[in-house]
């Protein structure tokens, strides 16, 4: 078969499992829908014995034009809401973030949507600090942490005036 990966021969040191993973390393590859396809993972970690791991994960293709889309919806729209932050891939208790800016092209959507509707809601699904360059450029931020199960729920009904989000902040966030 067809080699993705090869971590095996030479892997860069990362941040992984208390820094004593490699560094991601990422393959991308079509799948055909109905079709099954076999994944063969070897793997040894023999230098260190005390700790080792492995993850491995898929994504989703990410939507043509979805940004450019965004920006057009928010444009049309009475107000416009934009949902980001940190998940399990991002925020952990077994390594430091390499900066406090969300991940990907949040914070650019962020600014792209504020631009387009100075309404934009902006609420941010993460359990620990993230940078707001933005701030100044959208009337509202909701920290949402990690709401659980009936967040969606929640959120509504904060977004539409049901319930007031007027919890405290336990810390200061920065703006960068």
């Amino acid at each position: 078969g067809e080699t993705l990966i090869d971590n095996w021969t030479q892997q860069e040191p990362g941040s992984f499992f208390f820094g004593m993973g490699s560094s991601e390393v990422r393959s991308e590859i079509q799948l055909d829908a109905g079709r099954r396809y076999l994944l063969e993972v070897d793997y040894s970690r023999q230098d260190t014995p005390l700790i080792a791991g492995l993850k491995i994960g898929c994504m989703a293709p990410v939507a043509e034009n979805g940004m450019e889309r965004a920006v057009e919806a928010a444009s049309h729209a009475d107000a416009a809401g934009v949902v980001g932050g940190l998940n399990e891939e991002w925020e952990s208790e077994g390594r430091d973030r390499d900066s406090l800016g969300l991940p990907g092209q949040q914070d650019e959507l962020v600014r792209r949507v504020a631009a387009a509707n100075p309404r934009t809601v902006v609420v941010v699904n993460a359990g620990s600090l993230v940078a707001m360059e933005w701030a100044r450029e959208v009337p509202a931020i909701l920290q949402f942490w990690y709401p659980g199960h009936e967040g969606g729920n929640a959120l509504a009904d904060i977004l539409f005036g049901d319930q007031s989000p007027s919890g405290r902040l336990p810390t200061s966030f920065p703006v960068r």
